[in-house]
C-alpha cells in the first residue's frame, strides 16, 4: 500500500486500507504485490537456498487450489499461435495461467498458412512497461518472443512446468511504424526505436538514458532453457530453476544470479537482439576496429607453409631455347 498512501501501514491497517478501494483500483494492485511476491521468492530461493515457499503462499493466498494435482479448479491454456499482445504507449502486460500454460507462437508455422510480420507476434511492451507472466504448467516462446524494449522488466513463474525461450530467428527484424512527435516549437520527428531484431525473452534498451530492465525467471521443480533464441537482458538476470539449459545463448548486461558467471558483463547491446541502430553503430565500430587490427600468422601456419615447394613449369614458349626438349615439351 505505500505506493498508494505514501505511508508503509501494518498489516491489520493494510488490509483495511485495501478493503476501501474499488475493484478497478485493486486488481493492478493485487498484480503489482502477486508478481513482487513471485520474483521475491526465485531470488531468496538462489540466496538463501531455502525453496520457493514465499511463492507458493502468494499463490496459494491468490488462486487456492492452483498447485494440487488432482482438484485444481482454474483451467484454460493461452495459445497465441498468430497473435500477439502488446503495449504501444506504456502499461505493463499481466497474464495469469494458474491452471495451464502459455504458448506464445508455433513451434514450426505450417508452410500453407501465410507467415505473418515478426512485429505482429508475442508479447511485447514497446513503450515503457514491463511484462510478468504466471503459469502452471509450461511458457513456450516458440519462434515468437517476449520483449521490454525502454526498461521495463520481465518475470515469467512456471508452477509446474518449464520455461522455454524457443527457437526463433536471432536476425528476426520487428519493424513496427515510427511514431511521429510534434515539440512545442513545431519540429516534427520520426521515431524508429520500436525497430528490434531477435527472438526469445528479452529486456532491450532501444533509447538513451533509460534504466536497463532486469529479467527474473522461476521454475521450481522445472528447468529454464535458452534455446535457439536465447535469454538476454540488459539489466540483471536471475534464474531459479532445477537446470538450465543453453548457457551460451544468454546474454547479461548486468549481474547474473542462478547461471554461471561467465554469462555476465557482456553490455546492453545483446547479440541478435539489440536495436537496429545500435546493432548498426556496433558493426560499424567492429569493422573499424578490425580495419585497424594487422593479421598476423599462427603457429600452424608458419609450419603448414615450411612444406610448401613451388616448381616453375615454364615461362612461356618464347623464353624456350631451340635446342631445349625439355622447356619446348612443356608448352605442348
Amino acid at each position: 500500500m505505500t505506493f498508494l498512501t505514501g505511508n508503509t501501514l501494518l498489516p491489520d491497517a493494510a488490509y483495511a486500507a485495501f478493503q476501501k478501494l474499488d475493484v478497478a483500483t485493486r486488481r493492478p494492485l493485487l498484480d503489482r504485490v502477486f508478481f513482487n511476491e513471485l520474483v521475491q521468492s526465485g531470488r531468496d530461493a538462489n540466496a538463501t537456498g531455502k525453496g520457493f515457499a514465499r511463492g507458493y503462499a502468494a499463490i496459494d493466498a491468490l488462486f487456492p487450489g492452483s498447485r494440487s494435482e488432482k482438484a485444481n479448479p482454474f483451467a484454460g491454456n493461452l495459445n497465441m499461435s498468430f497473435s500477439r499482445v502488446y503495449t504501444l504507449n506504456g502499461g505493463d502486460i499481466s497474464l495469469l495461467m494458474p491452471g495451464g500454460l502459455l504458448n506464445v507462437g508455433l513451434a514450426n508455422p505450417p508452410t500453407s498458412v501465410s507467415q505473418r510480420d515478426p512485429s505482429l507476434l508475442g508479447i511485447v511492451a514497446q513503450g515503457a512497461g514491463s511484462v510478468r507472466v504466471f503459469t502452471r504448467g509450461d511458457v513456450l516462446v516458440n519462434q515468437s518472443r517476449v520483449f521490454t524494449l525502454l526498461g521495463g522488466d520481465i518475470a515469467v513463474w512456471s508452477t509446474s512446468g518449464n520455461i522455454d525461450a524457443g527457437r526463433g530467428a536471432k536476425s528476426s527484424l520487428s519493424a513496427p511504424p515510427p511514431t511521429i512527435t510534434i515539440d512545442a516549437s513545431g519540429k516534427v520527428t520520426l521515431n524508429f526505436a520500436a525497430a528490434v531484431a531477435g527472438s526469445g525473452i528479452r529486456t532491450i534498451i532501444t533509447g538513451e538514458g533509460i534504466t536497463p530492465g532486469s529479467v527474473d525467471l522461476v521454475a521450481p521443480v522445472g528447468f529454464v532453457n535458452a534455446g535457439d533464441a536465447g535469454i538476454g537482458s540488459a539489466g540483471n538476470l536471475n534464474i531459479a530453476a532445477q537446470s538450465v539449459v543453453g548457457l551460451d545463448n544468454i546474454q547479461v548486461g548486468g549481474a547474473s544470479v542462478g547461471v554461471p558467471a561467465e554469462t555476465g558483463g557482456l553490455g546492453a547491446s545483446l547479440a541478435g537482439a539489440s536495436s537496429v541502430g545500435a546493432a548498426s553503430s556496433s558493426a560499424s565500430g567492429a569493422a573499424s576496429a578490425a580495419a585497424d587490427t594487422k593479421p598476423t600468422t599462427t603457429p600452424v601456419a608458419d609450419s603448414l607453409m615450411s612444406f610448401l615447394d613451388v616448381f616453375v613449369e615454364g615461362f612461356g614458349e618464347d623464353n624456350c631455347k631451340p635446342g631445349d626438349a625439355d622447356c619446348l615439351s612443356r608448352q605442348k
